[in-house]
């Protein structure tokens, strides 16, 4: 049933309340279903903890109702699990949580959702209870998620315990929204749901308003393309320099009839005060090595010719483990950065990459997104600054698209759909590292090219 987990076997957020407290987030299914994936997060030191070789373990019993607002109950279930840590110190332990994860839907109405936990040692229990709402018509977007952690699972990889799954993503929620200076980057995911009977372009950006105090931050938008019906987004918002405080953290996509905005509290806490780092293993502990040949692929466009070699030639698992951690540790003593937001965050490109940019193309099905020319550069150098999609054919031309970069050089990037099957083929750049194709003009109208050059 329910798992326990450290939030991504690395990282730890603090509690803002004592004992047990429910998150919840609503994502819409249509016709008139609210899809609920909930957590109860059950503070650590509450537990009673028994030692053994370094390790301690504790066991408990976790009960979950959801009722009706006439009182029915609609869904029981009662399952027991336990959780196992390195010996942590008693202040590291009171900031410390685990989390239990349940999923279910909802026709629309008021829903009361109740969990209990009971320690298996001591007997203790710990009630807590939130109330759902199930919209009876079809909402804009999901309850926006704060996230801890958002990795690419591989196939036959287990995805985190305490996760929200879609697809080969995985969202570990940060449940309190608690930052601190050392750890200020921030991820969210966000379903935005869509009536038109066509694709839809937005331009989306994060916004960060200071609760009680003037403060506004808008960080620059990106121009994203929807598909028929919606889809999902992941973004990342570095936020150092970020004073100390609470904010209001708003995800916006700025449609040409509308505007999307879903929020979240946020606080920045002093700094140490926010997390607690346990490095139980390495951020591959436990993959395969099928699995870890599988994430270095993609990391050929940072890694040097002799990396790359060095990579394929090493003996075993676990050598290619301690390889993949020293390249991002090397990599972020470069940068001044911290290593696990590094592999993160390029996770992430990857993510989105075989997301979004993957060819329909017959007999191409099987390339992954992050293979083809806009996947690498996205994979390479990040979002664009501005994104312009040209999808209807002029004078019997083909789809492109031109990607410009504010950052770095400033580049800019010209896509053309070789086949009018989303295979777009780098044709044109600024960057000298990323050449085109000799003639690409011939490709595109006068009107066209008068753009890209404007662009």
């Amino acid at each position: 049933m329910g798992a326990a987990s450290l939030f991504g076997a690395a990282e730890l957020y603090a509690a803002q309340q004592e004992g047990l407290w429910l998150r919840s987030y609503r994502f819409w299914r249509p016709p008139d279903l609210t899809l609920v994936e909930a957590f109860g997060v059950i503070a650590l030191d509450l537990l009673a903890f028994t030692s053994q070789d370094g390790r301690e373990r504790a066991a408990y019993q976790v009960a979950l109702e959801v009722r009706d607002s006439t009182g029915i109950v609609l869904l029981k279930r009662e399952w027991r699990n336990a959780v196992e840590i390195p010996a942590l110190a008693e202040a590291s332990r009171q900031r410390a949580t685990t989390a239990e994860y349940v999923q279910f839907q909802l026709k629309p109405g008021r829903y009361r959702m109740q969990m209990e936990v009971r320690d298996s040692a001591s007997g203790r229990g710990w009630t807590a209870a939130a109330e759902i709402v199930a919209s009876s018509t079809p909402m804009a977007g999901s309850d926006l998620v704060v996230a801890g952690v958002v990795e690419q699972v591989a196939e036959g990889e287990e995805p985190p315990a305490a996760a929200i799954r879609r697809g080969e993503l995985a969202v570990t929620p940060n449940f309190t929204g608690a930052l601190t200076p050392e750890h200020a980057d921030v991820s969210l995911f966000a379903e935005v749901y869509r009536a038109s009977p066509s694709p839809d372009t937005a331009n989306v950006r994060v916004i960060v308003a200071g609760v009680g105090r003037p403060f506004r931050q808008a960080l620059p938008p990106l121009r994203r393309i929807f598909p028929v019906g919606g889809g999902a987004e992941t973004l990342r918002a570095k936020l150092t320099g970020l004073p100390l405080g609470e904010y209001q953290l708003t995800f916006e996509a700025a449609f040409p009839t509308d505007t999307v905005r879903l929020s979240h509290r946020i606080e920045m806490l002093p700094a140490g005060a926010g997390q607690v780092a346990l490095r139980i293993a390495t951020p591959y502990q436990g993959l395969s090595e099928a699995a870890l040949d599988s994430l270095f692929s993609p990391m050929r466009y940072l890694a040097t010719p002799n990396e790359q070699r060095t990579y394929w030639s090493l003996p075993d698992g676990e050598a290619k483990r301690r390889f993949l951690v020293q390249f991002w540790e090397a990599r972020a003593a470069e940068l001044g950065a911290d290593p696990d937001s590094l592999r993160l965050e390029f996770a992430e490109r990857v993510e989105y990459a075989d997301r979004q940019l993957r060819p329909s193309r017959p007999g191409q099905r099987g390339v992954a997104g992050w293979q083809t020319d806009r996947g690498r550069i996205h994979v390479t150098y990040g979002a664009p600054a501005e994104r312009y999609v040209e999808s209807q054919r002029q004078a019997q031309r083909n789809p492109w698209e031109v990607w410009k970069y504010t950052t770095g050089r400033g580049d800019k990037y010209v896509f053309w759909d070789r086949t009018g099957l989303g295979d777009f083929q780098l044709v044109f750049s600024t960057n000298r590292e990323e050449p085109g194709i000799p003639d690409w003009q011939r490709l595109f109208t006068p009107e066209a090219l008068r753009f890209i050059t404007q662009f």
